[in-house]
């Protein structure tokens, strides 16, 4: 269906009228096309001038056309090709306009004078719309695997064949067409007979005739003064032979031909000819041009005299069965003569007309696309993103046939003797909490405790558990327990451990102000980590210990920053090879019980084996590998998976969203959501990094050498995400703002209605240590502060959290930007 707008859509599809819906099917795979060229007869005034006002493409080959020509002509052939003529007048419905019956009773005889009607512009006015026809239905992404002309249109078609350049063969068809208008009158006419009866009819008339072309088995034309072709139309008129005198001036492709052939030569010997780079067919032979015959200017001069083998063209054509035939001119004529030929019947082609004819009304554009949607029906396979230019295009989804559901299953009477029992399966599970007994004693403990144990707990300008006396009150304890305690800086702990293992003294570490240091102790944690990983050995222990890490009980306020950094210690462990756990105490006041109590249990945890608990899950939740117990009032926590649940309110929600918000949605893996979330019908709201081109610089991109680049695969995901039918709006704001980000959804909300689902899935890379995977970790955390600020009024249905890096192989940061969206 070809529409103007939606209501003219809905009109089309719901009405009965069948050249306004068209279907049909083809085999699978992608049919050959060839480009046919008319020659002279169809041209009339305003030929082409809706295709010029609508279409870029074809605009830009008829000025550059016409600005070569101008120093020839002396005119500017636009002002001759448009004035007096006025594209069909485009109604605001694409119905099928009725049929000028004046204009088609014209055919056939001489039209009312006008400058298409004369040969010095006639000729080249054809030629010029024929190669804009020629360069629009390429830039569609259809390319023509043979090339077909007739008389003018075996120009065009060398052209497109890359024998002749553009500029000389302008120079030629326009010269040319000068040097005809200079000779004596002529007459054409169409003679139904074989074309030896047809050429004895004529030397029975007059020798000044000739034959001029054959353009099927009965189907033949001659040519020759104007006062000899009228007696032959009288001859055949009392001999009953079928025939209708030819729209010409001139006694084209005949001998009359000869006096301007010498000078036709000689001008193309002046061109610089190329042997065809696509094949085109030779009017002159009606077989596929020879490349020895294509750059001899004396082939050109020949075909200016010569018949024209059009039945031998089309022979050669449909030798290839199934292809697609595009008639690039005014009219049909071309068409109607391969549709006659017996080859046809065989070869089955599909032909198509893209250009109106003078007595059709149809707009210009629709009559375009219309031939493009019957070549999409035959099998071609258009470019559509080309089609549609710098246009916006979405594809929707339309109903299906409204089954009326009736059921008509037999219902039957229970026959079971007792209830089968009820299996709960598939249960999905999240991290979760389970409070445990304090650990048994057990003779390995006592010999923990007295180990060599490095402390790393003053950190200035922290506030963990190595601040206010902790780490003082906790090294006492151990000494009391017959431990060996030594404090170092975090960067001496790794060098210590070579030497204790050396003397045959097992060491391990106890991190209590790491912690204290939120997201920037991930470089101190990182840093800490690598260097024990050339020294690491399975005896070789790191303890983390600190505050507020773990929400426990529900409701408990966090260190968020310390929480993601508590993530990152199990990943770590498992990627450098020791050993680790962390532990989760509230210090209380210095001199408190509270404080008492809390050193004995970190105390206690340090004497015991890291070795997972049977029915605990490890440190972090199921996501990370390790240890981690957490402490609130007397009792011990460990970590376990607890049944998720029901989802299925959720999911419900976001049928009716207005929109839904994602950052990074065009990155991996924010794209998967996004594809997955189209057939929700909501608004996609993508927030991207800054920089995200706009939409109108999108085809700069893709055109460009970065069109293999990330952003440039990015900008595919969006054109691919609206061309599936979903609505796109892409935004840049500070994505750590989180008044900015507010504002992008209040607006959305505005725009679009409720909010559905917020999808965070960063996608910068993360470095496994420096100050990049920091930036980004920072980046990433305030990210979803600020997600969660700027979105608590809207009440998402949803939230997805992807960190986008798998946890146990990942540096400190990547680790840590996965605990944190566990957290959020």
């Amino acid at each position: 269906v070809v529409a103007r707008s939606v209501g003219d859509a809905a009109a089309a599809l719901a009405g009965d009228d069948p050249r306004r819906r068209l279907s049909a099917w083809c085999e699978s795979g992608e049919r050959e096309i060839a480009f046919l060229f008319p020659g002279l007869g169809g041209q009339y005034a305003g030929m082409g001038r809706g295709l010029y006002d609508a279409e870029p493409t074809f605009r830009g080959a008829v000025d550059r056309c016409a600005e070569i020509l101008e120093p020839i002509l002396g005119e500017d052939l636009r002002t001759i090709l448009f004035e007096g003529g006025e594209p069909a007048a485009g109604e605001a419905s694409q119905a099928k306009a009725p049929v000028d019956l004046k204009a088609m009773l014209r055919r056939g005889k001489m039209a009312a004078e006008g400058p298409l009607q004369q040969t010095r512009y006639a000729h080249p006015a054809l030629f010029v719309i024929q190669y804009a026809l020629a360069r629009l239905w390429q830039s569609w992404g259809l390319a023509p695997s043979v090339l077909l002309g007739y008389s003018l249109g075996e120009y065009v078609a060398a052209v497109l064949g890359g024998t002749l350049e553009l500029a000389d063969a302008l120079e030629l068809v326009a010269r040319r067409a000068q040097l005809i208008e200079e000779l004596p009158a002529g007459g054409m006419i169409a003679v139904a007979l074989p074309e030896d009866e047809a050429a004895a009819l004529a030397a029975a008339v007059s020798p000044e005739l000739a034959v001029s072309a054959v353009n099927g088995p009965e189907q033949t034309v001659v040519a020759g003064p104007a006062a000899a072709v009228t007696a032959l139309e009288e001859r055949m008129a009392a001999d009953g032979v079928a025939g209708r005198r030819l729209q010409a001036g001139h006694a084209f492709h005949s001998p009359m031909m000869r006096p301007v052939a010498a000078a036709i030569e000689e001008l193309v010997a002046g061109f610089e000819l190329k042997p065809p780079r696509r094949p085109w067919i030779s009017n002159v032979t009606g077989a596929e041009v020879r490349a020895e015959d294509a750059v001899d200017p004396a082939y050109w001069a020949r075909h200016t005299v010569s018949p024209v083998r059009f039945a031998r063209g089309i022979e050669t054509l449909l030798a290839e069965p199934g292809r697609l035939l595009v008639e690039l001119g005014p009219g049909q004529t071309l068409a109607s003569l391969v549709l006659q030929h017996p080859a046809a019947a065989a070869a089955s082609p599909t032909v198509l007309s893209a250009l109106r004819h003078d007595y059709e009304r149809e707009d210009d554009v629709a009559f375009a696309l219309g031939a493009l949607g019957k070549a999409w029906l035959a099998g071609a396979r258009p470019e559509w993103p080309k089609v549609h230019g710098g246009e916006r295009r979405r594809r929707l989804v339309l109903p299906t046939y409204p089954f009326e559901r009736k059921r008509y299953w037999i219902v039957t009477s229970d026959v079971a003797q007792a209830p089968a029992e009820s299996i709960e399966v598939g249960a999905l599970a999240v991290p979760g909490w389970r409070r445990t007994e304090p650990l048994p004693a057990n003779p390995r403990m006592a010999a923990a405790r007295t180990r060599w144990w490095l402390l790393c707990g003053d950190l200035p300008g922290g506030d963990g558990l190595g601040d206010d006396g902790f780490a003082d009150e906790v090294a006492a304890r151990l000494v009391d327990r017959g431990a060996t305690v030594e404090r170092v800086a975090a960067d001496e702990a790794p060098g210590r451990l070579v030497d204790l293992a050396a003397a045959d003294r097992p060491a391990a570490i106890l991190d209590l102000a790491s912690a204290g240091l939120g997201l920037e102790g991930c470089g101190r944690l990182e840093a800490l980590a690598a260097a024990l990983a050339g020294e690491a050995s399975p005896r070789t222990e790191l303890w983390l210990a600190g505050s507020g890490l773990f929400d426990v009980v529900g409701g408990e306020v966090l260190d968020a920053g310390a929480g993601a950094l508590a993530g990152a210690l199990g990943p770590l462990a498992v990627h450098h090879g020791f050993a680790a756990a962390v532990v989760d105490v509230d210090p209380g006041a210095a001199g408190s019980p509270q404080r008492r109590r809390a050193v004995a249990q970190l105390v206690s945890e340090l004497g015991s084996e890291l070795a997972s608990e049977p029915g605990s899950e490890p440190a972090g939740g199921p996501s990370a590998p390790g240890r981690a117990v957490a402490f609130r009032g007397p009792h011990r926590w460990r970590p376990a998976a607890e049944p998720a649940a029901e989802p299925a309110a959720a999911a419900e929600s976001l049928a009716g969203a207005g929109f839904h918000l994602l950052f990074d949605g065009l990155g991996d893996p924010g794209h998967a959501f996004a594809e997955a979330l189209t057939d929700t019908g909501a608004a996609l709201v993508l927030v991207e990094p800054a920089g995200f081109p706009d939409r109108e610089e999108w085809a700069g991109w893709l055109d460009s050498d970065a069109s293999g680049s990330l952003l440039a695969e990015r900008i595919r995901r969006a054109q691919a995400l609206e061309e599936s039918g979903a609505v796109v709006r892409i935004v840049g704001p500070e994505r750590t703002d989180a008044d900015a980000v507010a504002v992008v959804v209040a607006r959305a909300r505005e725009d679009f209605g409720d909010l559905g689902c917020v999808v965070y899935a960063p996608t910068a890379p993360v470095e496994e240590s420096g100050a990049a995977g920091l930036d980004h970790l920072h980046r990433v955390a305030l990210g979803l502060d600020a997600l969660e600020t700027s979105t608590a009024e809207a009440r998402a249905a949803l939230l997805v959290a992807d960190a986008a890096v798998a946890p146990s192989d990942a540096g400190a940061g990547a680790a840590a930007a996965a605990a944190w969206s566990e957290l959020l």
